[in-house]
């Protein structure tokens, strides 16, 4: 199986990204599927020996014939299109009225639908996840905004909505079986991801997020309402993959509110990936996470990591990223073993904010 990250860089622009992206992640395969990986990456005899010393398995490579895609189907383009595409997710916002300051921009005339009080988003509606993002903020002038949306039109439709003051991120998987989990994701200030966290992945329900009770229940019914009608509306073709709703809770005028949509990925996502290693190695826990960071300067984490309980490091060492799996019995025992771990690293601390 080809692990292809790059899934949206093909499935919207006919082109194969850098093969440093799937090489970010497609280690992920070794731990959760016993199929041959497709790559054209050597993998030292030493981490492929823990990898097996931690699945049981001896992982199998290949770089020719044929494979299956992983991350993202590239089956149906037409229909996985319209799937990814944030255009898509935006219409259905406009047609629901859910946020007046959101808007589709197809060309210049369409600037004079822009609220220019707010501080403004401008979304690339054909870039990976949390991809081709940029802040319109009032450090910049009128005229320097207005210049940015145009520049960026010049490559295609774009999507401006308001810069919210983000809180908590969090998202629902949809597995094709109807299935439903809810996680908590970790970002950054430019919305990359790094990490996804449970507070009970057994049953990975709204009311398990750790920030659910600072939101009031009048809010997360709307959300709840809303969440129903994003699943009709993408109904009009099968599922027949799995896809994520990522919202996140925004601060407004001291209330906290609920953005239902920032995006939908038809395709694995990260949080997908972290349910399904807890499902696999962590039956007896309920706290998990996966987690992202920087290579260490140290080397290989899988060696300087190897003797800490309920910790399994994914990344070889030598990829743009250092990815672990913690699971723990709760938030409290999860966050001493994060301590652990960074007590040990004298660069590239592992973070959660809950």
């Amino acid at each position: 199986m080809k692990v292809n990250a790059d899934y949206e860089v093909e499935l919207f622009h006919r082109q194969l990204a850098p093969v440093a992206i799937n090489q970010s992640i497609e280690f992920f395969l070794f731990f959760l599927n016993s199929s041959p990986l497709y790559t054209q990456k050597k993998y030292s005899p030493d981490y492929l020996a823990y990898v097996a010393s931690v699945t049981g398995n001896i992982a199998q490579i290949i770089n020719t014939g044929s494979y299956e895609n992983f991350w993202g189907p590239l089956k149906d383009f037409e229909k996985e299109k319209w799937w990814n595409s944030k255009v898509t997710s935006t219409e259905l916002i406009l047609q629901k009225g859910w946020c007046l300051d959101t808007h589709i921009l197809n060309n210049a005339e369409d600037l004079k639908n822009i609220n220019w009080d707010r501080e403004l988003l401008l979304k690339d509606p054909y870039g990976m996840s949390g991809q081709k993002f940029q802040l319109l903020d009032k450090n910049m002038s009128l005229p320097e905004r207005k210049v940015a949306v145009l520049k960026a039109l010049q490559s295609g439709p774009q999507i401006v909505e308001p810069w919210f003051n983000r809180k908590f991120d969090f998202s629902q998987y949809i597995f094709p079986d109807n299935k439903v989990i809810a996680y908590q994701n970790q970002v950054d200030g430019k919305f990359q991801y790094k990490g996804t966290v449970f507070n009970n992945f057994h049953t990975a329900k709204l009311e398990d997020l750790s920030f659910y009770n600072l939101v009031n229940e009048e809010q997360w019914t709307i959300f709840q309402k809303q969440t129903s009608e994003i699943i009709q509306h993408y109904q009009r073709h099968p599922n027949e993959y799995g896809f994520s709703i990522d919202s996140f809770v925004y601060e407004e005028q001291g209330e906290l509110k609920i953005r239902v949509m920032s995006e939908i990925n038809y395709r694995r996502t990260m949080g997908r990936v972290a349910y399904e290693l807890s499902q696999k190695f962590a039956a007896d826990k309920f706290w998990s996470a996966l987690l992202l960071n920087k290579v260490s300067a140290v080397g290989p984490l899988w060696k300087r990591l190897i003797q800490v309980k309920n910790v399994i490091v994914l990344s070889p060492g030598d990829s743009r990223f250092e990815i672990i799996f913690v699971s723990a019995a709760n938030k409290t025992e999860g966050l001493k073993t994060l301590e652990q771990i960074n007590a040990l690293l004298p660069d590239g601390q592992f973070s959660v904010q809950l």
